[in-house]
C-alpha cells in the first residue's frame, strides 16, 4: 500500500484537487488493515482490521462521489438493486455466522456496496479511468465476499491466495484509474 500511495503520488503531483487526497487516506487506512490482520486469530484485532477498512471504502466512497457528483442518479438508480440484492444474499449466506461480529459485519457490507454502487456510476464519465476504479471496486467485494464466506461461513480452498490477489489487484485498479482520472481532469 505504501508503494501504491507513492506511485499515485507520483502521476497526481501536479494536481490541485482536494480529492486527490482521498485515495492515498484508503490506501493507509487499507495498509492499517493489512497489518491488523496478520493478527488473524484475535477477535480484536479482526475489528481493528474491519474498521480500518471500513474507514477506507468511506474514502473510496467519498471520492467516487465527488467524481459523479453533477450526474443525475435517476437513469443510475437502476444499478442499485443488483447491488441491494448481492448484499442481502451475502448476509443470508453469512447468516448467524459472524456471531457477535453480525452487526459490524453488515455495517461493512453496507458500506463497501455503497462504494461499489457509486463506482458503477462513474463510468459514465467516460474514459478508460473510469472503467478501472469500477473494476477495482468490483474485485474489492469480491475479495471481502471471499474473506467473509471463508472465515463466517465455510472455509474455502486457496482462499487466502484468492483474497490476496483480488485484493491487489483491487488497490491497484482504483489507484492506476483515480490517478489517470484526475489526470485526465487537469487538461
Amino acid at each position: 500500500m505504501p508503494l501504491l500511495a507513492a506511485g499515485y503520488f507520483s502521476q497526481v503531483k501536479t494536481s490541485d484537487e482536494p480529492k486527490r487526497l482521498f485515495v492515498p487516506a484508503a490506501l493507509f487506512f487499507s495498509w492499517l488493515g493489512d497489518i491488523f490482520l496478520l493478527f488473524e486469530g484475535k477477535t480484536l484485532f479482526f475489528m481493528f482490521g474491519l474498521s480500518s477498512f471500513l474507514v477506507a471504502h468511506v474514502f473510496y466512497l467519498i471520492f467516487f462521489n465527488e467524481i459523479i457528483r453533477h450526474r443525475s442518479i435517476k437513469r443510475q438508480a437502476i444499478w442499485l438493486l443488483p447491488v441491494l440484492a448481492y448484499y442481502f444474499f451475502l448476509m443470508w449466506l453469512l447468516g448467524s455466522g459472524p456471531g457477535p461480529l453480525v452487526w459490524p459485519v453488515r455495517l461493512y457490507g453496507h458500506v463497501i456496496c455503497l462504494m461499489l454502487f457509486n463506482a458503477i456510476r462513474i463510468p459514465g464519465t467516460g474514459g478508460k479511468h473510469a472503467w478501472q476504479m469500477l473494476a477495482g471496486a468490483l474485485l474489492f467485494v469480491l475479495s471481502d465476499s471471499i474473506l467473509a464466506i471463508d472465515r463466517f461461513h465455510q472455509p474455502l480452498a486457496n482462499a487466502g491466495f484468492l483474497i490476496m490477489l483480488t485484493y491487489g489487484m483491487a488497490q491497484w485498479l482504483i489507484t492506476a484509474g483515480s490517478a489517470g482520472w484526475l489526470r485526465k481532469s487537469e487538461v
